[in-house]
């Protein structure tokens, strides 16, 4: 929804800061949240990860 509404109003610099912030949560804050979950939910962490893609 952001990108498209940066692109609707022709904001490409919009665009340009998401990508760096998108690659920050994909590597360095996502991987911390997983590790964290699946310490405290164990099995059942695992089993949802199994059933649900990581981006939604």
């Amino acid at each position: 929804l952001y990108i498209a509404v940066a692109l609707r109003m022709n904001t490409w610099w919009a665009v340009a800061l998401l990508l760096p912030v998108l690659a920050v949560f994909n590597n360095f804050i996502i991987p911390w949240e997983e590790q964290h979950l699946t310490e405290t939910f164990g099995d059942a962490y695992r089993d949802y990860c199994k059933r649900v893609r990581r981006w939604i």
